[in-house]
């Protein structure tokens, strides 16, 4: 008998490889998995850093896909720190040129990434926004501003199939070969409630399938039924009981896996991730002559996979 509602993710026409490049968008779970494929060898971007809202996410992607040249405007001073309401607060600086410039460097990169890159997965967290009242402008994050100074608003259905209508059009138009991938975040969002908590999930699940039956090029990725569904027990979670753990990340992991990787890219990740765990290890003396040899097998094996991988950057 089995005792859990498994779900079976099916392979996928299209395929991840570590010749390609990945850029990731989205919620903490979107970091997850480009974590995963950093420790793996994959070339993976994430600029912005976390982003939870649909809307944030297409502003970021425009910022990228017009090279957007940023001002003072689109900076505040919070505290001695700059920072900016379209960035994830780990984006700041003393110094508001020091930050322009960072800022700036991040768009710039991430915009020729974008136009080169395979695969763009993108991980919308909730349905609810916040709108900066003094410019009506859509906030990535409020950085612990105080609350009066944002109104927070639920996108209907209908007005995030508008906005990605048109910016997965605008994509395909920048970069004809990008497939887009697209996951909701299994992470709840308790502070909404549960009953609307829910229903942000269900319109940003809607979203997608509807946008699905106009592209061609978007797939979809159940992070979100892998974890609620699936998995379903709260020994999957941290100690918050709202975000998922290490064993259940790497159970989605795992589904992911077998959804996009080629038995040879899975080769090529078992290799790596080998060398991986080598690299983290940490001696008890580093000066002894076993340490001394573990490291010179450790240098023949990363030289052997990168002749036998030359697309490896190890």
């Amino acid at each position: 008998m089995e005792f859990r509602t498994l779900i079976q993710t099916s392979k996928s026409d299209y395929s991840i490889s570590h010749t390609g490049s990945t850029m990731l968008l989205g919620s903490c779970f979107a970091q997850h998995i480009a974590n995963k494929l950093r420790q793996h060898k994959f070339n993976v971007a994430t600029p912005f850093g976390v982003l939870y809202n649909p809307l944030s996410i297409a502003n970021s992607l425009y910022f990228l896909l017009n090279k957007t040249q940023l001002t003072d405007k689109d900076i505040f001073l919070q505290h001695d720190v700059w920072k900016s309401y379209a960035f994830h607060s780990a984006y700041n600086n003393t110094s508001a040129q020091g930050l322009l410039h960072t800022l700036q460097e991040e768009i710039n990169q991430s915009h020729t990434f974008l136009q080169q890159c395979n695969t763009l997965i993108i991980t919308l967290g909730t349905a609810y926004v916040y709108y900066l009242n003094e410019t009506n402008q859509v906030v990535a994050n409020c950085h612990k501003t105080d609350a009066k100074a944002f109104t927070r608003k639920r996108v209907s259905l209908n007005e995030i199939v508008h906005t990605y209508t048109h910016l997965l059009t605008t994509l395909k138009a920048f970069n004809p070969s990008l497939q887009v991938i697209c996951t909701v975040s299994p992470i709840r969002h308790w502070k909404d409630g549960a009953h609307s908590n829910q229903l942000s999930k269900s319109i940003l699940l809607l979203a997608i399938e509807s946008l699905q039956e106009q592209f061609d090029f978007l797939n979809y990725f159940p992070a979100y039924e892998l974890v609620l569904d699936d998995l379903r027990d709260y020994r999957f979670y941290e100690q918050d009981m709202l975000h998922p753990n290490t064993t259940a990340i790497d159970y989605v992991w795992q589904h992911f896996s077998n959804t996009y990787f080629s038995e040879e890219t899975k080769e090529i990740n078992s290799k790596v991730y080998a060398l991986t765990k080598n690299e983290i290890h940490k001696p008890i003396s580093p000066e002894s002559e076993r340490y001394k040899e573990f490291m010179e097998q450790h240098a023949k094996k990363v030289h052997a996979l990168r002749t036998q991988y030359p697309f490896l950057k190890l």
